[in-house]
């Protein structure tokens, strides 16, 4: 049976060992191997929505147009958020997923099927949108907000029929890669010369961090860019095909060859990643997870996981990416909770002693971290009852 990316979320989801020295601006050669073209900027794509310095205070709601739109052909756009033209924040939505007429019905709670003022970031007020908390590493950061809104983790370029039970199709497009693209682009050509990026998103958006990573890294040579995905690892008892559905494979950075040898059907994340780690030796790559993500755990049980198994998973996924590269870093908390980044948890977790949010500064400021691994990760779950 083919598998495809499933997230069961309600909607009230965020529709969000010691090494040297790694990811400071004089470790970073230019990555070679890659043409300008791979990733261009489209000024043409960008004609009549406001310049960086037209933005007054506050977010902005900007609709690109053009190839965008979320599932059911209505319009897509993300939000920008001026700040320090020396410092970018690159935030990736939760929002779900879906994977057959059902699941991608309008209205399916599955996941997020359309950008409205529910996910304006202006309504936040916790995690890193905790704009006037001192203790926010990102409060003067320049931040693109992404939205998700087409149930294919940031990855899909596929207009997909789907055959309903009466027979009639439903069509939708998976066109989250081409969005996350069009907010990506504003960014390049407004922050065109910023001194560090972190990368970040929550659940579908964790995805999201890590799939335009590479593309980023391009576009910006030299600079110190961190990527940290926050609670989806996309573990499955099975390997995944991303691609039947949302077209996942077309979208992997052509330049990087281990990619190009994962066939449909047996994508693993932990793959991925180990991927464009080694790739990119002198950036920072992560991931923060609960070890009982409580909604990880459902969409891993819907793909015909034993709910038993899913820690085990989890911890294998994050250690096959530790083992095999030398600049990914992982926070692994106790308990069930599910996305740190948009929630005031994240100025409160602690795990072994380690508080998350000195943890993700440091990560932010370019310095090294120790992996932080919890020990009675069942705590708080009624695993530890």
């Amino acid at each position: 049976m083919q598998r495809y990316f499933l997230l069961l979320v309600p909607i009230l989801i965020f529709t969000a060992c010691s090494s040297p020295q790694i990811n400071t601006p004089t470790d970073l050669p230019t990555p070679a191997s890659t043409p300008a073209e791979i990733v261009p900027t489209n000024d043409e794509s960008l004609e009549g929505l406001p310049s960086l310095a037209e933005l007054p205070e506050g977010w902005t709601k900007i609709e690109p147009g053009g190839e965008t739109r979320c599932a059911h052909d209505t319009p897509y756009a993300y939000w920008v958020r001026p700040g320090s033209n020396d410092k970018l924040l690159l935030f990736f939505q939760g929002g779900g997923g879906c994977w057959n007429a059902e699941t991608c019905a309008p209205g399916s709670t599955y996941y997020d099927d359309d950008v409205t003022s529910a996910d304006d970031p202006g309504s936040r007020a916790g995690g890193i949108f905790a704009l006037n908390n001192e203790a926010n590493p990102f409060k003067d950061h320049t931040i693109v907000y992404m939205p998700s809104c087409t149930g294919d983790v940031y990855w899909g370029d596929n207009l997909r029929e789907y055959e309903r039970s009466d027979g009639s199709t439903l069509e939708i497009y998976h066109r989250g890669f081409v969005n996350a693209s069009a907010g990506l682009d504003w960014a390049y050509n407004n922050v065109p010369d910023p001194e560090s990026i972190f990368m970040t998103g929550c659940s579908a958006g964790a995805i999201g961090s890590i799939v335009h990573s590479a593309y980023v890294i391009e576009q910006y040579p030299g600079v110190p860019i961190t990527q940290v995905g926050d609670s989806l690892a996309l573990v499955d008892p099975d390997a995944l095909d991303l691609q039947s559905g949302y077209g996942a494979h077309d979208n992997f950075p052509e330049w990087i060859p281990e990619l190009q040898t994962i066939i449909p059907g047996e994508l693993l994340t932990a793959d991925y990643y180990t991927a464009v780690a080694n790739h990119y030796p002198n950036y920072t790559f992560g991931e923060i997870n609960s070890a009982f993500d409580a909604v990880q755990i459902r969409f891993y049980s819907a793909l015909d996981g034993q709910q038993k198994n899913f820690g085990r998973d989890l911890q294998t996924h994050i250690d096959s990416i530790a083992s095999s590269t030398d600049n990914f870093r992982y926070y692994m908390a106790a308990g069930e909770l599910h996305c740190f980044t948009p929630r005031a948890n994240l100025y409160t977790q602690e795990t072994e002693g380690v508080r998350l949010i000195d943890w993700l500064t440091a990560l932010a400021n370019g310095e090294d971290v120790e992996n932080v691994q919890c020990e009675d990760c069942a705590a708080g779950t009624s695993l530890g009852e």
